[in-house]
């Protein structure tokens, strides 16, 4: 509501504008009079009970310092006063009566999306191409608020499962390889350089096939081979401010990497109990066959020569 006591024709000092009437004002004189420079103006008066405004719950007048009324205007919930506070001129009308209009929702701004307004009380988000959820999300907006939430469009990354090539063909499902746990912690950034200074943690824990791949998320995916290469491929922002999946493969139980999605940091942590021993006793066994098998190989050919 504007201030009945600012008045650039008629200006008032702050410390002479006291409350008079309902819910009005009046800038007072020196010699305690009212309506401060033009204190001899007569008050101005204008009839409301023929104003009709459509959602309006209350209009009546507010005595202003001028001496001259204002007109205020009470919505129904869900709408809004638009257009500005009429002042009682001295024909006796209000001049340019304001509407109630129906409140608006905030602008949606979606990233990875196209924003539909279709009308005053309904917006579609469709997320880009490559970008999950593909289905279209829709906003009912109801008395300035919508009435539903919308699902990030997040990348979709794919976990990416490696496949050891040895020099004979090697059954992958026959490595008698374990389950493995696989802990991801996925943090937001808080401030500084250490890992420590992370916050709001989601951590969670998986038990995974060896060789397998695991979804965290639809833009976080990883995989471990049979020899325990993990690989995670995220969704991350590169040099150019592109969002792209980068594959990172470490021959190691633990990955941690720091990834950067629509201007927030990410830490992302990855840890396996992948049995590292374990598997160089089998491949060392594997290799022990393999010695065998060719010196019988060559001592039959050097037979054959002979």
């Amino acid at each position: 509501m504007v201030d009945p006591c600012y008045d650039l024709d008629y200006p008032c000092n702050s410390d002479h504008c006291v409350m008079a009437g309902y819910r009005g004002f009046e800038c007072q004189c020196a010699d305690s009079a009212t309506y401060g420079p033009h204190c001899g103006h007569s008050a101005e008066k204008c009839p409301v009970d023929n104003i009709e405004i459509a959602h309006a719950t209350e209009i009546v007048p507010l005595t202003g310092y001028r001496g001259s009324d204002l007109l205020h205007v009470q919505c129904q919930a869900g709408f809004e006063v638009s257009g500005e506070i009429p002042r009682c001129a001295r024909d006796g009308t209000y001049g340019r009566i304001p509407e109630c209009v129906p409140v608006k929702c905030p602008t949606v701004n979606h990233p990875h999306s196209t924003v539909s307004v279709v009308s005053p009380t309904l917006t579609t988000v469709q997320c880009d191409k490559g970008f999950l959820p593909s289905t279209l999300q829709s906003l009912k907006c109801q008395d300035g608020q919508y009435t539903s939430s919308l699902s990030p469009c997040l990348l979709q990354c794919p976990a990416i499962l490696i496949r050891v090539v040895t020099d004979e063909t090697e059954n992958e499902s026959e490595s008698n390889s374990p389950a493995i746990t696989v802990d991801v912690s996925l943090c937001d950034y808080a401030s500084g350089a250490a890992h420590s200074n992370y916050t709001l943690c989601k951590e969670n824990s998986y038990e995974l096939e060896v060789p397998g791949s695991l979804s965290v998320s639809t833009d976080v995916n990883l995989s471990v081979d049979t020899r325990g290469k993990l690989c995670v491929n995220l969704a991350n922002t590169t040099e150019t401010g592109e969002l792209r999946c980068a594959l990172q493969c470490v021959e190691s139980s633990v990955a941690q990497l720091i990834r950067v999605v629509d201007g927030k940091q990410q830490f992302v942590k990855v840890l396996t109990n992948f049995d590292y021993s374990r598997e160089k006793l089998v491949n060392s066994s594997r290799d022990m066959d393999s010695l065998a098998l060719t010196v019988v190989l060559l001592g039959f050919c050097f037979l054959l020569v002979s």
